[in-house]
């Protein structure tokens, strides 16, 4: 089994940690997030299939997904982060429309004291969920930065260029 996490293809790693300040930045983010899934899923079947293992990552096992129940760490905080990003731009876009339709009611002459109501609504929950994305990105660079660390069971990481070579010499 060892070999085979040995020869785990490595990612793209440039496009996938660094930060950029401007506002496609979280788009950016996003669309590293889904590329890591998807190049995971396609290593995660290339050694499932070395293995011997089912084909289909989707396999239900004791009501365990496989493919789920391989992803490293890193991968679970780009899944999270997705997940939050999920929930997050539809509220993005719902609010934008809302700001919309209540100048389109002032500017008609109309009360829009719901649309208001609605769009201070959708501004409370966009705050908390942008401070949850923001976490969520946090904890996937930070994971993804430490892609290749190896650590001794309570201690210190530490970052070592020859642990692919030593695991692949324990495993022959």
């Amino acid at each position: 089994m060892d070999r085979f996490l040995a020869e785990r293809l490595p990612a793209p790693t440039a496009r996938l940690v660094g930060r950029t300040p401007d506002p496609g930045a979280r788009r950016r983010l996003v669309e590293a997030c889904r590329g890591e899934l998807a190049w995971a899923r396609d290593d995660w079947l290339r050694i499932a299939g070395q293995l011997g293992v089912a084909a289909d990552p989707y396999d239900r096992r004791d009501d365990a997904c496989l493919w789920e129940a391989a992803r490293l760490p890193h991968e679970l905080a780009a899944a999270r982060l997705l997940n939050v990003w999920g929930h997050l731009h539809p509220l993005e876009h719902r609010l934008r429309e809302a700001i919309a339709r209540a100048r389109a009611q002032r500017a008609a002459g109309w009360n829009a004291t719901a649309t208001l109501e609605d769009v201070a609504w959708y501004r409370r929950e966009r705050r908390k969920l942008v401070q949850v994305f923001l976490e969520a990105a946090a904890e996937y660079r930070r994971r993804r930065a430490m892609v290749g660390s190896i650590g001794p069971a309570g201690g210190r990481l530490r970052r070592s260029a020859r642990m692919v070579s030593t695991l692949w010499r324990k495993a022959s």
